[in-house]
This record gives C-alpha cells, structure tokens and sequence, in this order.
C-alpha cells in the first residue's frame, strides 16, 4: 500500500503545471503585445489572465481582423472603443501604440487628414518614451512618411535613420522604410544615397514577393536614374515599370512612366522614340482620367521641347501655356499641403498642451485644498498667469512662424512668376527669330499670312492682361510689402503706366525686359524713364534705380 502511494506522489510530481500569464500593468500589457504583433504570430493557446487581458486580447484580434481588407474602416469604432479604455485608465505607453496603428490605417485608407492628426497626437503623447514601444522602428518610419509626404524632407530622414536603427514590427514596414529613404534623398539631390536605399528596399519586397509593389519601386529606381542622367538605366528600369503597371491596371502609373521616358529618350536625342511615348501617355491620360497636377505640368514640359525640336512653334506656345498653368496649380497645392499639415501640427500641440495643463491644474487644486485658501488662491493665480504667458508665447512664435511661411512661399511664388514670363520672353524672341528667317525661304504671300498670324500671337502673348497686372502686384507687395503704399504718398501724382515702370525697375527689369512687358518698344522704355525722371524732380548725381530700390 505504502509503495502505491509512493509511486502515486512521484507520478504527480513529475507532471508540468501551467499557469496562465498575468497581464496587470502597462509593461506586462506591451510585453505581450509586441510577443503577438511584432511581427504577427497566433495568439497562445492559454488566453493570459490580469485586469489588462481583455484590451491585450481585443487589440490582436482587431489587428488579425485587418486581413479583410474590404471592411476593415468598419473596425475604427471598435479601435475608438479600446483607445478610450487605455485613456481611462492612463495608459499612455499603450494608448500610443494603439493610435499609431490606428492612424496608420486612417492614412493607407484616404483617410489622410485624420491619420495625420492621430499620429501627431501619438507622437506628442509618446514624448521621449519610447523603450517599452513594441517595434519602434515601425513607428519611427511611419513619421517619416507623414514628413516627406508633407515637403519636411529634413525632418523626415531623422526618422528614417532612427528607424533604421531599432526594430521594425513588420518586414514590409522596413520595405517602405527604405523607400521612403530612398525618395527622401532624391528630393534632396542625393541621387547616389537614394538609389543605394531604393535597390535596398526592392531587395527587401522581392523576399516578400509583392509583385504590383516590385513595380512601383522599379519605377522609383527609372526616376532616380533619370534625375541622375543615366538615361539608359532610367528606361530600363521605366520599361519594366510600365509593363508592369499596364498588368495591375495602374493607369496613372502607366501615364507617368511614358512622360519620365519621353524625357529620357530626349536627353538621349531620339525624338522620335520621345514623340511615341508622349502620344501614348496622352492615350492612356484621355481614357483613364486619373493624371495628377504635377503628371500634366511634366508631360506638358516636355512636350513643350519636343515640339521646339520639331519647329512646331505655334503648338510650342501652348504647351508652355499650358505647363506654367499647372505649375503654377501644382504650386498651390504644395503650399495648401504645407500650411494645412503646419496647422495640423500647432493645433495638436496646443491641445496636448491644454490638456496637460489641466491635468497639472487639476492635480495641484486637489493638493492645495488640503492647505489653507489663501495659499490655494495664490498659487492659483500665479499658474492662471503662466498659462496665459506661455499661451501668448506659443502664440506669437506660430502667428510668426505661418508669417515667415507666408513670405517664403511669395517670394517663390514671385520667383516662378517671374522667371515664367522671363522664359516666355525669350521663347518669343526665338519665335520671332524663327519668323525672319522662314521669310527668305518661302513665297511673299505665305510669308505675309504667316506673319499676320504669328505677329498676332506674339502681340497677345507678350503683353499682359489686367487680370495678370493684378496678380503681379498683390505678389509683389506680399514679398515688398507696403511698397505701393509708400510710393503712393511719396509720389501721389504717378499715373497707372508709371507705377507699372516704377515696379518693373524694383524688381530690376532690364529696359528690353520692360518693353516686353509693356508692349512697348525699348526706345520708348528709355523715354518713359527720362520722364519719370523729370516729374520726380530727381537730380543728375541722383540714380533713377537706386531711388526706387531704396522705396
């Protein structure tokens, strides 16, 4: 009996007893989370147990449910539902984690402007925090691609390397990482640096076997070799793009890729190679109707140079038209993206500041009440006064900031300006060229009606419009600002034609630039100027154009 017994207590003993795992704190929360999602596994059979379990539970399977792509947004109040838990309960590590990638589902959905806000939400939530957050790496390239999306390319490659540097919840978050890299360094003119991290990233999404993204990042690698004047590589690369956007049906991809190899074929010299692909992408353009702004203002660029190639001078003229149109369009859009993401980001900050605030606020009430009133009434005001110190502050430094943002964004715009009606200017003088020598090769006749015409668009195109007079000088006065105010009152009496040269001289217009622009000839500028001279009253030692710089 004695030896049942032993043996009966040595079998027991040599049985594994499993306990669950016990999930009570934030850390232990983390822990699981980035076992379970950093990357991807099957959750354990043993479901864990602790007042954390139920959100360290529902947060995998929401992330597991995300395989169904075609419903996936209908998930986003369940997302919310979790996020005001781990709020509650003042999990801050947890929270961020969950808003990052709730956010990232906001952006790869459309759902840009939300998912931009979130993550800077998470990023002013997260602070400095960073050592419990599962797969960094990924969040890190993550605020990468909100940056360059937005024009911060210095900013963006600060997260880029950092997120290189840690790990990555996911391979095919180190995939865009790297591309995005890639794309950072080519805006920023270092082609070497941006096809050493593309080819790293198509390295990277060919082990994983994404074909439609093996495309894509073969058509990134076409552009960087275009930019840097390896025309052959860049249309082998660009071809294979093409045929494979032609496969996944990406029309806009396909449309972009004819343009980037028309360029190349140009740069090459084979114009007619160049005319095809220009065709082809205008084909495919009219069917899908899917071009970007900034796909126009390409095509139209080159289409520009290969009609100059061809003497087409009249089609040249609108194609010059058209590609300053959606520059300037293209443009504009930048500087609605840039001022749109700039108040995203100050409106985010200011309401985690608020709401810190009111947390300290908060905090330091409940504490002074223990003590007497008046010590809780002083201390009271002299916070309310730090508050609204450090709100005006922060104030004046954004209001300062959009100012300084505003002005740049002028002074390019007026660059642009300029420079497009500089470039129009000689394309003009090259047409007319153009005119006085095709009249010594063709009959009298055809020579007067080709005249009449072109003469007449030459006269059209080289004076400018009212309308145009007017956006000239709201541009002007947003870079000199005040200008035509002081003008007025120093000299009151100056006619509309003479606040026209008077501007053209600030903005040091040559005389033959100035004729051009008022469709005058430069003799006539020359007196203009004399007369100006003599109703400012201006003595001989006096210079015309350094008076006017000075105003």
């Amino acid at each position: 009996m004695y030896l049942c017994l032993l043996a009966i207590l040595i079998s027991l003993s040599s049985v594994k007893v499993y306990s669950r795992e016990k999930i009570n704190s934030e850390e232990a929360l983390l822990r699981y989370w980035n076992r379970h999602l950093c990357p991807p596994v099957a959750a354990a059979a043993d479901e864990p147990g602790g007042k954390l379990s139920e959100q360290a539970l529902a947060f995998v399977a929401l992330q597991a449910r995300l395989a169904d792509s075609a419903r996936d947004t209908l998930l986003l109040p369940e997302y919310g539902r979790l996020m005001d838990e781990l709020q509650s309960g003042q999990y801050n590590s947890a929270l961020a984690f969950v808003q990052f990638k709730t956010a990232k589902l906001l952006y790869s959905r459309n759902k840009k402007k939300e998912g931009i806000e979130l993550i800077l939400h998470t990023k002013e939530l997260l602070g400095d925090q960073h050592h419990a957050f599962p797969g960094i790496g990924s969040y890190y390239a993550f605020m990468g691609q909100i940056y360059i999306d937005n024009g911060e390319a210095d900013q963006a490659l600060d997260y880029l390397q950092k997120a290189v540097a840690s790990g990555f919840c996911e391979r095919i978050d180190e995939y865009y990482c790297w591309g995005n890299i890639g794309l950072t360094y080519f805006n920023l003119g270092n082609t070497p640096k941006a096809l050493e991290a593309s080819f790293k990233a198509l390295e990277i999404i060919k082990e994983l076997k994404d074909s439609a993204e093996v495309v894509s990042m073969l058509g990134n690698i076409g552009t960087i070799y275009l930019k840097h004047g390896d025309y052959k590589s860049a249309l082998r690369f660009l071809s294979l793009d093409y045929e494979g956007s032609v496969q996944f049906k990406r029309w806009e991809s396909a449309t972009a890729v004819q343009i980037m190899k028309a360029k190349s074929y140009m740069q090459l010299g084979h114009y007619d190679s160049a005319g095809v692909s220009l065709r082809l992408a205008d084909s495919i353009a009219g069917q899908c109707n899917c071009v970007s702004n900034g796909a126009k203002k390409e095509y139209y660029e080159q289409l520009s140079k290969w009609l100059s190639q061809k003497g087409n001078w009249p089609e040249y003229v609108k194609s010059i038209d058209s590609f300053i149109h959606y520059s300037n369009k293209l443009n504009s859009e930048a500087r609605m993206t840039m001022s749109n993401f700039l108040g995203t980001e100050l409106k985010v900050a200011s309401n985690m500041y608020e709401a810190k605030m009111q947390l300290v606020d908060s905090e330091r009430q409940r504490q002074l009440l223990v003590r007497n009133l008046i010590i809780v009434i002083i201390v009271s005001l002299l916070l309310f006064v730090l508050l609204i110190f450090n709100s005006h502050r922060k104030g004046r430094k954004a209001e300062r900031k959009i100012y300084e943002l505003n002005l740049e964004n002028a002074r390019k715009q007026l660059d642009n300006y300029l420079e497009n009606i500089r470039t129009k200017n000689q394309l003009l003088e090259e047409l007319q060229g153009q005119i006085e020598r095709h009249s010594s090769e063709r009959p009298a006749d055809e020579v007067q009606k080709i005249d009449i015409e072109l003469a007449s668009k030459i006269e059209q195109a080289s004076l400018i419009t009212e309308e145009g007079w007017q956006e000239f000088t709201y541009l002007v006065e947003q870079v000199h600002q005040h200008f035509f105010t002081k003008l007025n009152v120093i000299f009151p009496n100056l006619t509309p034609a003479e606040v026209r040269l008077i501007t053209l001289i600030k903005l040091k217009f040559s005389i033959k630039e100035s004729a051009s622009m008022l469709g005058i000839s430069a003799d006539s500028v020359r007196k203009a100027r004399y007369r100006l001279r003599k109703k400012l009253s201006l003595e001989d030692e006096i210079s015309l154009d350094e008076m006017i710089y000075g105003i």
